[in-house]
């Protein structure tokens, strides 16, 4: 196996940014979109690439009917009038608003909106559709792309039009709105730590950061090996808010009419930015096992060998009634195939050639930390077992390293001073008592281009003075540059 680095990856150390887009295009997981006639900014995702989505998706589903949300879909364009009916809404996502004008040779009688978010448009159903508590509740989620014409744009971290999923819940209860919307939060906090091996902070959004019209923004962040932070997903409480504007009511048991409260939620295709940026090294990409589309490929080191060819099929048929497997049986170089493999970040590479066949064993090399194994193919079960246990070292050692990361690049402070002076340097987050104040934080991000990223659900130490203004009584708050 190679060790160092791979001539086609720009080294981390000398540029991250061109190292992650390096590591993505030689991975396959997506081309450009621009270069196929689209606008700039836009990505095709590759089967690599939307295979992991597909993972998520999968995963992700399964956990969300296990809370009674129902898959829905609701339409790409929405009416300029209706966009415009929550103020505060429309103002976060105006600047980046793509908007439809004319069909054909004919100008438009309202201009329409391509969806950045859907919140107005679940609003104007859920209107329509609720009028009574036996209704309630309503969980709905969809799995759509989204335009947003961001300035500046990163593949899977920001597009112009990008995959996720938005969930939209509406209840009867103030108290069961507000459990949901931290029921989803651990929800996403626990899939990115158990599936993507990525150390993740939970906590809620300071007003400054908090989600355009929501009362509460809680947030799962994370940080990738520069020391940047990323938001993973976000999980929003409405209140009455958005059924005020919209006139949702129902009659309650005492029958008399009330408005609904409302959450909103979701994760996008950034998790597979976040994934690459967490784990990824310069030979290529490296996938936690319980997440990746193919957990080992089968390389046959002498594809014209006819018993080592058999020895491969025998193995592959094998390791397909557990696994997702692949092999390699063409006829590049035994180094090509190894290089190959690598770059996709496959997490076991197995081997298989005369030797292996002889000793009836065979090479098995783990992608997250290179380190090869012997693992005799004479006892099936046995043989399993084995791979079992490197394939869950695979996650366990991930995060552990994530982990780690994060924890020896935290610094803490009290004084803003000490901060301006930390933050030209200091890669990581940093965590200090701040007041939340609106003006405050616009002040720090204006002077050291950090942004508050959560207040941690579970409190770091006893509230303290503000850091920036020295107001009494503040939480300890997480402060990072970011994605």
């Amino acid at each position: 196996m190679a060790k160092g680095f791979n001539k086609n990856i720009t080294l981390r150390s000398v540029d991250f940014a061109k190292w992650y887009t390096n590591v993505i295009t030689e991975a396959d997981l997506c081309d450009y979109g621009d270069s196929s006639g689209s606008p700039k900014g836009t990505i095709i995702f590759r089967p690599y690439g939307y295979a992991l989505w597909e993972n998520f998706q999968q995963e992700l589903n399964q956990q969300f009917k296990k809370l009674g949300v129902q898959n829905v879909m609701f339409p790409l364009l929405i009416n300029e009038k209706t966009f415009a009916l929550e103020k505060d809404h429309i103002q976060g996502f105006a600047p980046e608003c793509a908007i439809v004008t004319q069909v054909g040779d004919k100008k438009l009688q309202e201009n329409l909106i391509i969806r950045p978010t859907s919140e107005v448009l679940f609003c104007s159903h859920f209107q329509k559709i609720v009028s009574s508590y036996k209704q309630l509740p309503l969980l709905y989620n969809q799995w759509v792309s989204v335009v947003r014409w961001e300035k500046s744009t990163r593949p899977f971290l920001r597009n112009t039009e990008f995959l996720w999923q938005e969930g939209h819940t509406v209840h009867a209860q103030e108290q069961e709105a507000l459990d949901l919307v931290l029921t989803i939060i651990n929800l996403y906090a626990s899939f990115v730590e158990k599936f993507l091996a990525i150390k993740v902070i939970l906590g809620k959004k300071t007003v400054h950061e908090r989600f355009a019209g929501a009362l509460e923004t809680y947030t799962i962040e994370t940080m990738m090996q520069d020391g940047q932070a990323l938001q993973a997903g976000t999980s929003h409480y409405f209140g009455q808010k958005f059924a005020e504007i919209f006139n949702i009511k129902f009659s309650n048991q005492q029958n008399k009419q009330e408005f609904a409260y409302q959450t909103s939620w979701g994760t996008s295709t950034r998790l597979i930015g976040a994934l690459v940026m967490a784990h990824s090294d310069d030979l290529g990409l490296v996938l936690p096992a319980l997440i990746a589309p193919t957990k080992m490929v089968i390389l046959n080191l002498m594809p014209k060998d006819q018993q080592v060819s058999q020895a491969v099929d025998k193995l592959a048929k094998t390791l397909a009634q557990k696994y997702s497997i692949s092999v390699d049986a063409s006829d590049k170089s035994a180094s090509y195939k190894k290089s190959e493999a690598t770059i996709k970040g496959i997490p076991l590479i197995i081997e298989v050639g005369q030797q292996e066949l002889t000793k009836q064993e065979i090479k098995v090399t783990a992608r997250h930390n290179l380190q090869a194994t012997f693992i005799s193919i004479k006892d099936e079960q046995q043989l399993l077992a084995s791979l079992d246990q490197i394939l869950a070292s695979s996650n366990h050692e991930l995060l552990q390293t994530s982990t780690n990361n994060f924890n020896s690049n935290l610094k803490e402070v009290t004084d803003f001073k000490e901060y301006q002076t930390l933050i030209k340097n200091h890669k990581g987050y940093i965590i200090a008592p701040f007041c939340g104040d609106f003006q405050c934080e616009a002040e720090i991000k204006n002077l050291t281009s950090t942004t508050s990223r959560c207040i941690p659900l579970t409190p770091y130490k006893p509230n303290a003075k503000c850091f920036k203004c020295q107001k009494d009584n503040c939480p300890w708050t997480y402060f990072a540059r970011s994605y």
